[in-house]
């Protein structure tokens, strides 16, 4: 990058990429921000200094309050001890651009000019490339630091290019060894849940059971008895096909279902009504119209269960759930909104993946498997339609269902 291109619109762009939510979260899944010294780094900062003969090469994270020094060879007190350094004043923070930062003398650079750090390292040539991973997410910068005026050659360039490739190889390692750890403590955290949410109705039924063995009851209280069994047989049977449904959706199938003739407002309707009994009078909905057409009558409703349920357990604890249906096209969308904590870009995309939970579900000490939405993109899918949702601080929180109506 021509250090001449630097402009105020392009230290805007590298703001903008500094404070990215989704750079931020990939930086936090490396586990390396404040880490102690390692030598597969400390390496590669030593190498770049014997080979571009550069006195000062450090390894460069940045959040967006601060650079994290994760290695550094030559780098003079304070900063060798401390580690890390303000953002807003670096000459890093200018490879956030995307390009290799070239400097032949830094003190004629109109745009580093009152940067202390600068006159603090008496930074005169500098090359510095951007840290990207194979997604594209900026992270920091590999840079090497002269004290005199240094005209940079493409072999030098190419140098500490392939240098940088092996310093994020090692950070890609990180990243892939996080998530096989987070995904083996989200497979202990649902066996877990799993076990017990099963064990639980199967030994109400059980102990129901022997009560009735050992008491004389009489024919209210046996059918009363017997009502409650079927009921909790019924709800580990749903947990059952729930796991069964999962396992469709996983391989890529469509769940299987018998669709007939239907009014897809009577379907919702009949869902709110349910809901009302349960979580009390938390639902507005609004329809102009039927919109009849071929639905999965249980389908549906066990799409509705599950985002009026997460409606209530997940959005404001006080605040209305908001159902709508509305034409679009040649499809009919369910919409339902509330105005809970929003979602970051990145559980947005997980959201409908099974076992896939949100930071703020697990940390709401609310139960679940992470199946529920999943189930609610299986069974749109299966009717030929989709579901996706929408998050942002002015609008909260909306899942949106379209279904065809032909």
């Amino acid at each position: 990058m021509d250090v001449s291109v630097q402009t105020h619109e392009s230290n805007v762009e590298c703001d903008d990429v500094l404070n990215d939510p989704c750079r931020l979260d990939v930086l936090k899944k490396t586990r390396l921000m404040g880490s102690k010294d390692e030598e597969a780094f400390d390496r590669l900062t030593r190498l770049a200094s014997e080979i571009l003969e550069s006195p000062i090469t450090i390894i460069s994270l940045m959040s967006s309050e601060k650079i994290f020094f994760k290695s550094s060879y030559g780098l003079p007190e304070p900063w060798v001890t401390s580690r890390e350094a303000p953002v807003g004043g670096s000459v890093c923070k200018h490879t956030l651009a995307g390009q290799p930062l070239l400097i032949e003398d830094a003190r004629e650079v109109d745009f580093l000019r009152g940067f202390e750090v600068v006159s603090s390292l008496n930074i005169v040539g500098y090359l510095g490339v951007p840290m990207i991973t194979k997604e594209g997410v900026n992270l920091g910068s590999f840079c090497v630091i002269d004290r005199k005026p240094r005209s940079w050659t493409d072999r030098e360039v190419n140098i500490l290019k392939e240098l940088t490739n092996s310093a994020m190889s090692e950070i890609e390692l990180r990243l892939a060894v996080n998530h096989l750890e987070i995904e083996r403590d989200l497979r202990e955290r649902f066996v877990s849940l799993l076990t017990h949410d099963l064990r639980t109705p199967l030994t109400a039924a059980s102990l129901t059971a022997q009560m009735m063995a050992r008491k004389e009851l009489n024919h209210d209280e046996i059918q009363h008895e017997t009502t409650k069994i079927s009921v909790l047989i019924k709800r580990a049977d749903q947990m059952i096909q729930n796991l069964l449904d999962r396992s469709l959706i996983r391989t890529g199938e469509f769940l299987p279902l018998r669709k007939e003739p239907h009014s897809l407002k009577s379907i919702v309707e009949a869902a709110v009504e349910t809901a009302s009994a349960i979580y009390g009078n938390r639902f507005e909905f609004s329809s102009d119209h039927d919109f009849k057409g071929f639905f999965n009558r249980e389908g549906i409703q066990r799409v509705l269960e599950n985002l009026l349920s997460n409606g209530i357990r997940y959005g404001d604890s006080s605040g209305i759930v908001k159902i709508s249906l509305t034409q679009k096209s040649d499809k009919v969308e369910i919409a339902v909104h509330n105005n809970g904590g929003t979602l970051s870009s990145d559980e947005q995309k997980k959201l409908f993946e099974p076992f896939q939970r949100t930071e703020s579900a697990w940390t709401s000490g609310q139960r679940g498997w992470g199946l529920g939405l999943a189930l609610v993109k299986g069974m749109a899918e299966a009717h030929g339609g989709s579901a996706r949702v929408v998050s942002d601080i002015l609008s909260g929180t909306i899942f949106y269902v379209q279904l065809p109506l032909q």
